[in-house]
């Protein structure tokens, strides 16, 4: 079940860029350890339940509902495409007509590009 959710780097980034959503479970960021036995939901913002040395672990689809609103604020036409056969992510750019797609073998690789996109900007 742990594949569902960011590994500990990106799930320590989207914490960066503010991602304050309830999760399922949280990390220790002392072990970077992935606790999945949880009481209720935890987010960022909740020190009642997440200590100093624990983070959120969102999903691939959290991150992916998280990051897309801020595509709208990159110049040139991105989208995010989910394959329907595996309901992967895929991250797509169109350039001069065509669509060109970014390298994406796995939801963590499109988390990581799109990542790379909202804090690069134009100069991606």
């Amino acid at each position: 079940m742990d594949s569902q959710f960011l590994p500990y780097d990106l799930a320590l980034e989207l914490k960066e860029m503010g991602f304050n959503k309830m999760c399922l479970t949280r990390f220790g960021t002392t072990s970077k350890k992935l606790y999945l036995a949880t009481i209720k939901p935890i987010s960022n913002e909740h020190d009642d339940v997440i200590t100093g040395d624990m983070i959120a672990a969102p999903t691939y689809q959290q991150a992916i509902q998280f990051l897309a609103p801020m595509l709208k604020n990159v110049v040139g036409a991105y989208r995010i495409i989910i394959v329907q056969a595996t309901g992967a992510y895929w991250l797509q750019k169109r350039v001069d007509g065509e669509n060109i797609g970014i390298s994406n073998e796995t939801n963590e690789d499109c988390v990581r590009q799109l990542i790379k996109v909202i804090k690069l900007g134009e100069k991606y």
